[in-house]
C-alpha cells in the first residue's frame, strides 16, 4: 500500500512532483523536492536517524550529496545507514566551493548568454545547490560573486537578486568544469578528504603537462592515502609506516574484497575471484610500476622511462581503483550477495504443489456429471 506525500521528509518543504510512502517497505519515494536538490528514496529508520541527530548544516552537506550523485547519473540516490554516516563525517563545503556551485546553478538556469535571472529569496534551489541554510548566506555568496566580477547586477528591496552571469563568470564555470576529469569528479564527490582530492588533481595535471614520473608517482600515493582514509575511518589500526602491499590487502579484507568473502554458490564465482585478485594485484603493480618510473626514487641519468600512454593507463588504472574502493566503502548494498542457494532438487521437494486441498469423488456417488460423456466413441 503507498500513501501520498506532498512534502519533503528532510526539509519539510512542497515538492514539485508528488511522492509517496510505501507501507510494506516503510521507504519514502520522493519524485522531486527543489530544496533537495531532486529526487531521493529513504527509509523510515534513516529519515528518523537524520531528523535526530543531523542539524541544519548536516541536512545542507547531505542536500550536496544528493545533487552530486545526480549529476554523476543517479537520478535518485538511495539514501542508506553507510550515507548518513558518511555525510555526518563530512566536511562542509568551502565558501569558494559554495560560490562556485551557486555560479553554476544562475549559469544554468540562463537559457541565453546574457539573460537576465531573478533570484527570490524563498527559491529553495539556491540554497541546495550552494549548501545554504539561510538568505544571508546566499547574499554574502552574491556579494563575493558580484565582487569577482562574476556576476553583475543589484540586490532587490525586501530580499532577492536580478543580475546575470558575466563573460568572466562564464569562463569560471567553464574553467572548473575542465579542471575536473570524471574519475577526479566522482573521487571528490566520495572522498571528503581534501589531500585525496589534491593527489587526484595533481595526478591528472601531472599527465596533461607531460610530467610523466609524477603522474606515476602519485598514481600510487593515491591509492595509499584512499587506504589509509578508508581504514581510519572505520577505526583500524595500521603502522606509521606501513609496507604498500601490506596496506592494500588490509583494505581489502576491511571491505570484504577477498575471494573468501564470496559465495561459492555465486553464478560465475570463478570469474568474479579471479577479478577480484586481479585489482589487488593491480594495486601492487601500480606501486612496483613507481618504484621504476615514478618519482619517490632517485634514479641516473640513463634510468628508462615510460611512454604516454602507458602513464594514461596507470594513472586511469589507479583512478578506477580508487573510486572503486571508495564507492566500496560506502556502498547501501554488497555489490555480491553470498546468501545459500538450496539444490533444485531440495526446491523443488519444499515448493512442488502437493495437491493436499483435493478431494476423490465418492464412487457410490452416481449422479456426479461425466465430462466425457457427450464426446464421440468411434
Amino acid at each position: 500500500m503507498a500513501t501520498k506525500i506532498t512534502t519533503c521528509p528532510i526539509w519539510g518543504t512542497e515538492y514539485e512532483a508528488e511522492g509517496y510512502f510505501d507501507e510494506a517497505t516503510r521507504t519514502f519515494h520522493v519524485e522531486s523536492s527543489p530544496r533537495a536538490g531532486g529526487g531521493y528514496l529513504i527509509s523510515q529508520v534513516e529519515l528518523d536517524a537524520i531528523l535526530k541527530n543531523y542539524d541544519a548544516s548536516g541536512k545542507a552537506r547531505l542536500t550536496t550529496w544528493l545533487i552530486d550523485q545526480q549529476l554523476q547519473g543517479n537520478k535518485r540516490p538511495v539514501i542508506t545507514k553507510d550515507v548518513v554516516k558518511y555525510v555526518n563525517n563530512k566536511r562542509s563545503l568551502s565558501i569558494q566551493e559554495r560560490a562556485d556551485r551557486l555560479l553554476k546553478f544562475l549559469g544554468n538556469s540562463s537559457t541565453t548568454v546574457a539573460q537576465r535571472v531573478i533570484v527570490q529569496s524563498d527559491e529553495p534551489r539556491v540554497f541546495s545547490w550552494s549548501e545554504s541554510v539561510q538568505w544571508v548566506d546566499v547574499t554574502y555568496l552574491i556579494g563575493y560573486l558580484l565582487e569577482e566580477g562574476y556576476l553583475s547586477g543589484r540586490r532587490l528591496t525586501g530580499g532577492g537578486f536580478m543580475g546575470q552571469v558575466t563573460v568572466k563568470g562564464y569562463d569560471r564555470i567553464a574553467e572548473d568544469s575542465a579542471d575536473m576529469q570524471p574519475a577526479q569528479a566522482l573521487i571528490a564527490t566520495l572522498s571528503s578528504d581534501e589531500y585525496t582530492r589534491r593527489q587526484s588533481k595533481r595526478m591528472e595535471d601531472a599527465l596533461a603537462s607531460d610530467d610523466l614520473e609524477l603522474a606515476i608517482g602519485t598514481a600510487k600515493e593515491l591509492i595509499e592515502t584512499c587506504c589509509k582514509t578508508i581504514l581510519e575511518k572505520r577505526g583500524v589500526q595500521i603502522s606509521s609506516n606501513p609496507e604498500f602491499s601490506d596496506l592494500t590487502k588490509e583494505v581489502f579484507k576491511e571491505l570484504k574484497l577477498t575471494n573468501h568473502d564470496i559465495s561459492s554458490d555465486l553464478v560465475g564465482v570463478d570469474l568474479i575471484r579471479r577479478m577480484q585478485s586481479n585489482l589487488a594485484s593491480l594495486c601492487n603493480d601500480i606501486g612496483r610500476l613507481r618504484n621504476l618510473y615514478g618519482t619517490g626514487h632517485g634514479k641516473t641519468a640513463d634510468s628508462p622511462s615510460l611512454s604516454k600512454r602507458h602513464a594514461r593507463l596507470i594513472v586511469s588504472s589507479a583512478a578506477a581503483l580508487t573510486v572503486y574502493l571508495f564507492e566500496t566503502e560506502s556502498e547501501p548494498t554488497p555489490l555480491l550477495k553470498t546468501g545459500t542457494r538450496k539444490p533444485l532438487g531440495q526446491w523443488l521437494v519444499d515448493n512442488m504443489p502437493r495437491g493436499t486441498n483435493l478431494e476423490p469423488p465418492s464412487r457410490d456417488d452416481f449422479g456426479r456429471p461425466n465430462p466425457f460423456l457427450e464426446d464421440d466413441v468411434r
